[in-house]
Order: C-alpha cells, then structure tokens, then sequence
C-alpha cells in the first residue's frame, strides 16, 4: 500500500487521547507481520527493529486530538479539499498519523530502520515521559514537524496548571452562650463568635442556556500567535454585559486546543420577559464599544443592528456574534429558582487577568504563551485548565508566577491550584553544520530548508532525559514532517504535495547513511 492508503486506513481507527487500544493492536501487529521484532513498556509505547545496528530511529507518536467526530470515536470520513485532505466536522489526526503512515510504508519496504510509536503525547506528552524501551541507533528523527521545510532543533516546554474556583461562598457569623468556670466556685456566662463559610443561594428569575456557536480551535502552540477566538474568553466578555450569575459552566476539548465548545446555565436576577429590550440594548452596547474583539469594526461596516444580537421572539432566543463567525446563543427559560452559583463578576476578572494568548515575542517568534483551554464542574468547584509554553526555563518559570498574581489577584483565598505535566525546553545544541544536519538538508535537496525551532512541545527534550537515564547519551535529534495547517481543530488539513514530499525525502535521508 502507498502511504497515503495506509493514512486513509488509519482513520478508520478511532485513536484520540486514553483511546488508543485499537490502534496500539494495529500497530504492534503491522510491525510483527513484516518480521519486526516488537517490544512494549507499561505505557503502552511501541518500539521495533529488524536489525542490531539500524540506521536511525524514526519517532512519532499514535494518539490524535479528537474534536468533532475523532472526539465520538466514529472513523473519519476524509475527502480531498483542492491541494489538501481533510475529514468532515472531525479533526484530522494528521498530527501525527501522516508521520505513522509514511514509517509504516517503509516497514513494508523492508528499510534499515528502528521505530519508536510514543503513546498519549497530546495530553501532557504522557508516553515518552514513561518510556522505559532504549533505542539502539544513536540518532533519532521525530516526524511530528508540521511545517515542510523545517528542521526542528529546539522547542518550547510547557505545563498545565488546573485551578478549582469554588461557588460563591459567605461567612455567617454565629453567636453561643459558652459557660468558661474560672474557679471551683463561681463560673461566667460568655458569648463567643464562630465564624462560618457556606455557600452562598441567589433568588433567579429566570434561566438562560448558553450554547457556543462558530469556534474552530486550534493548536495552542503553534497558532496560539493567529488570534483564533477561544470560546472561554468570548463567554467570559459575554456575561461581562449582563447582569447574571453562572449556574453551571462545561468548555473546552484538550490542554493543548483552543477551545471550541460551550455549554453554559446563567441565572437572570431580573424579569427577562419585562426586560428583554433593555438586556439586549446593554449586551448590543456593551459589545460594540469593547476593545476585546472585533464586532465594533464589523457592526460599523454592516450597518445592521441584528448582526450583533438577534433576537427570536418566537423561541425566546437571542443570537449573540462576539466575533465575525462565532459567537453564542441564549435560551431564556421562565423557571425562577433559589440556587448556588459562581460568581460572575470574580470568574471574568480572572479569564481577563490571565490573558489568554501571546506573553512574550522576541525577533518574530513566539516565546511564551497561555492558553485557558478548558473548564469542568467537579463538586461544586469550576476546574480550570490551562496550558502554559515557553521556550526558555526563565519564561516558563515567570509564566507560572504570572497564573499565581492571577490567582491571587482575582480570586477568593479559598482558590486552589495544582501544576502538573512539566516539560522543560528542548533548547537547540546542534551547530548548522554538524553532519546529521547536513545530511538532513542535503535529502531535502532542491527543496528550500530552515534550521529554526518552534513554541509547541515536541517530545525530543523529554527522550533525551528518558535515555541518558538508560545510559544512552549522545543521541542526535532532529525534527521534521509534511505541511499539517489548523491541527487540533474542525479545519485541520494536510497539504498532500508536501506530504508526497516528505516521503522522498526520508527515502532520501535512510539512503544517505
């Protein structure tokens, strides 16, 4: 089969993060029926060779971000789009399964290779942090690139931080009569203050159900830079111009996407039946004169008024763009209620204070970032996710302050957080002119290559400490791949000229050594 068949049969096997058994199945089973000697580790990584001293190792990892119908499990209906392949309202699985497709080509090619299939890396890069399976060539190849042309030395680290924000809590002041004997004969009355925390009710008029509508996501490293609007921030500007509470609150995919989905209760302190009008002329306002998006330059370009908010008298349902192609609908729901919430007013200080997107550009390149990425209910606590890059040590340690002033600043002291799934820079050690670099370009050959580094966690950094912790150092790393646009959302697509490419260039590049 050519690579791009095997791509297509990939597809078919649902393969998102903490779902990989089937694929996992398929690969160990493709390398052992082509007479590769296969062995595993406890996280589920994949290593196989055929020979005692292959050439180089190729590395790529086996899950995939599932948004849309990869996130359902279903097999991805892919077509081809002009010069690109996409599948329909699904994530692509590109990132990384064209790297697993063109390895696999050569397997059945019988090539002078080892492979090494890391497992879970979208979600915190899990399976190469556990890799207990040492490699025997000394250099090793990550395919998990996804700009044809570059050669990757260097790459951002990262963590993700998961903050607990409670319901909105009072403190009730409790007074008893305690009786304090002084001596064995005489004793006095005393009152004694207690202080507790309970949370806190709010009388609701009416109910709005919130639904996002037009987001498309992305990668949070590499287009974190695009400007991309994440349904968080634009809940978070939303509510900022009504006069609300959050009942409830569900958002986001994974760590690493620009979130897409939205799901959302609010409690309606006033009459919306004999409000609606003002309400919707405050949200229309309150929009339009915002400097946090862009609907002021198209609300003044359109002239229309119910391009902003458009109301549907019929279902009691408000469309609501917070940008040019997304935004939110609202369903008013007449079910007054006595309930819990969390606090509107701390939740939007928060999301504002932390500044989704770009902290740091030098030169150009991106050199660290944040990303709100997703926002669950546990136990009356809202956890919010986030993943932090940078792609130096001290930028990753002044991002993690600037989450803590954050927390400090807008939240209640009764806020918890935690930091997990630490990653440290993979910082560039490799001078243009080192023989395995030449090589590399030299198998591009006519092809136009830059030696650069990227803002988005490669696993190269984290395999280096794997194996000098097996006593293998030395390595050479390297990282290339095909042209893979928009990855971690509904718009990924792989431009298959560059992917055919890639092919002869790893051809090139194994004949070369």
């Amino acid at each position: 089969m050519s690579a791009f068949e095997i791509f297509q049969q990939l597809c078919q096997i649902p393969h998102k993060s903490y779902h990989t058994q089937e694929m996992f199945a398929f690969l160990s089973g493709f390398c052992q029926r082509y007479g590769y000697e296969v062995k595993i580790d406890e996280a589920k990584n994949i290593y196989a060779s055929k020979t005692n001293k292959p050439k180089l190792c190729l590395q790529a990892h086996y899950d995939m971000v599932g948004v849309g119908e990869a996130d359902l499990l279903k097999p991805l209906e892919i077509y081809i789009d002009g010069q690109y392949v996409r599948a329909k309202n699904s994530s692509l699985g590109a990132d990384n399964g064209a790297a697993i497709a063109v390895i696999l080509e050569l397997i059945e090619a019988n090539a002078d290779i080892e492979v090494l299939f890391t497992n879970n890396e979208e979600v915190g890069l899990d399976g190469a942090n556990a890799l207990s399976l040492p490699i025997r060539s000394n250099f090793l190849l990550n395919l998990d690139s996804e700009f044809f042309g570059e050669i990757i030395v260097g790459c951002a680290g990262g963590f993700d931080s998961v903050i607990e924000f409670a319901q909105a809590q009072a403190e009730i002041v409790k007074t008893q009569e305690k009786i304090t004997k002084k001596t064995t004969k005489n004793a006095k009355a005393q009152n004694q203050k207690e202080i507790q925390t309970e949370f806190q009710t709010e009388e609701f008029q009416w109910i709005c159900e919130v639904s996002a509508f037009g987001f498309v996501g992305g990668h949070s490293g590499v287009d974190i830079h695009k400007n991309i609007p994440s349904s968080i921030v634009a809940f978070a500007l939303l509510i900022e111009q009504t006069e609300s509470e959050i009942l409830s609150i569900c958002a986001g995919e994974k760590s690493n996407s620009i979130p897409v989905s939205l799901q959302a209760t609010l409690g309606l302190k006033q009459d919306f039946a004999q409000h609606k009008h003002s309400f919707i002329a405050a949200l229309q306002k309150g929009l339009t004169q915002s400097d946090k998006n862009d609907i002021n330059n198209i609300y003044l370009q359109n002239k229309n008024k119910n391009l902003i908010c458009d109301y549907d008298e019929r279902h009691d349902s408000l469309r609501v763009h917070i940008n040019a192609d997304s935004g939110f609908v609202l369903k008013f729901i007449n079910n007054p209620k006595s309930t819990t919430y969390y606090d509107k007013d701390t939740f939007v200080k928060f999301i504002h204070t932390l500044k989704h997107g770009v902290h740091v550009w030098q030169d150009h390149q991106i050199l660290s970032s944040l990303n709100i990425a997703m926002i669950q209910e546990d136990n009356k606590n809202l956890k919010i996710t986030l993943k932090a890059r940078a792609n130096t040590q001290d930028l990753l340690t002044q991002i993690k302050e600037h989450i803590q002033h954050a927390i400090h600043t807008a939240c209640s002291p009764k806020t918890t957080f935690t930091f997990s799934h630490l990653y440290m820079p993979w910082q560039r050690d490799l001078d243009t002119d080192h023989p395995i670099l030449q090589k590399i370009i030299r198998a591009f050959g006519w092809r136009h290559t830059e030696i650069t580094q990227i803002h988005t966690g490669l696993e190269c950094g984290i395999l280096q400490g794997r194996f000098a912790s097996m006593g293998l150092r030395g390595i050479v790393m390297a990282s290339i791949g095909p042209t893979i646009l928009y990855p971690h959302s509904l718009n990924e697509c792989m431009d298959l000229g560059s992917f055919e490419e890639f092919r002869q260039v790893l051809g090139n590049l194994i004949r070369s050594l």
